[in-house]
């Protein structure tokens, strides 16, 4: 966050998630940063993001929450370990990059940048629609199964 707040000084950074640790609970001595804990809709929150951020290191299988935060047309910023092995388009909804520098400049960009925020907002929400709808997932199933059957 301190190479978003040197562009955009007034962005909020929310934590969402119940049982925060301490360390993260304290980073709320920065007014900036708001820690929320558990909440029960979750999508009422995020739903009002700009940008969500995911940085995660690892690569551990399917993160879902990813999807339910693009299917809101709330664009993430994230890193390539985030989004491994999920086949989602980079630069579609979600800005998958592997240094703070980056993601850093991909949040900025979306917070001081309406057209482009709007272009990845829409774009996530496409990319969801396409690739994880009932039809793309469990209707490839259906047909793969009937296929077999007949």
């Amino acid at each position: 966050m301190p190479l978003v707040w040197a562009k955009v000084p007034n962005a909020e950074l929310w934590v969402v998630g119940a049982n925060p640790p301490q360390s993260i609970l304290d980073l709320q001595v920065n007014p900036r940063i708001k820690v929320t804990g558990f909440v029960d809709q979750p999508q009422q929150v995020v739903s009002t993001a700009q940008v969500v951020v995911c940085p995660l290191n690892g690569e551990y299988g399917f993160r879902s929450r990813l999807i339910e935060v693009m299917a809101l047309g709330v664009p993430v910023v994230c890193t390539t370990d985030a989004v491994y092995g999920m086949n989602l388009d980079n630069g579609y909804g979600i800005l998958a990059y592997d240094n703070d520098q980056a993601i850093a400049e991909a949040v900025t960009e979306i917070l001081i940048s309406p057209d482009f925020a709007k272009e990845q907002s829409l774009a996530a929400r496409r990319q969801v629609e396409e690739k994880f709808s009932f039809d793309a997932t469990y209707g490839r199933i259906v047909s793969f199964l009937s296929s077999y059957l007949n």
